[in-house]
């Protein structure tokens, strides 16, 4: 005797996809509104002008592909300058969200990687900043974070981010991610 199948598809039902719960572990457990604050404005302001204030990005000097790397443990942004350095790629570092938001103004990269705790703007800010306040789309962001629940990478991919790598990871892994970031800006 044939077991009935159930026409409900198996992803509407559980706590990860596939799997009961499914639904819930996609759906968006933090959305935000493109649309900035009066406040959010006045603090960008603060930090990096009125956009397009100061021209547009310019290339970093020097051949090839240039990335920025925004993370305020050095030995991790170490690791990650090495991985990039490999796959032929040169960088530019900052330890803060704030320094992070003038490179962006200053520079136009090819790939930004961003942890979510930083001094100043956390990663979320910078990220919020630079697609809706600055309006960069062309930019790949990557987040690289030891935040990883899933609330904390929904939040960053539903304000812009293009991947989420969590904490700690392989270097086989971190070279993949730069990697694909990388090729998705040619």
């Amino acid at each position: 005797m044939a077991q009935e199948q159930s026409a409900e598809p198996i992803i509407e039902k559980g706590a990860r996809v596939g799997v009961p719960g499914g639904t819930q572990a996609i759906r968006p457990t933090v959305t935000y509104n493109d649309a900035l604050s009066a406040e959010e404005i006045a603090a960008y302001e603060k930090v990096v002008g009125k956009p397009g204030a100061h021209g547009s990005a310019q290339p970093v000097a020097g051949e090839g592909k240039c990335a920025l790397i925004v993370e305020d443990d050095p030995h991790v942004r170490r690791l990650i300058a090495s991985a990039l350095e490999r796959l032929g790629c040169r960088q530019l570092e900052v330890a803060d969200g704030n320094n992070a938001l003038k490179a962006l103004v200053k520079y136009k990269v090819d790939l930004a990687i961003i942890d979510l705790k930083i001094p100043g703007f956390d990663g979320y800010q910078v990220i919020r900043g630079a697609r809706s306040y600055l309006k960069i789309a062309d930019t790949p962001i990557l987040v690289i974070s030891g935040l990883t629940d899933v609330e904390y990478a929904s939040a960053a991919l539903n304000i812009g981010a293009d991947g989420f790598l969590g904490k700690p990871f392989e270097l086989l892994q971190l070279e993949a991610y730069l990697r694909c970031g990388l090729r998705s800006r040619a």
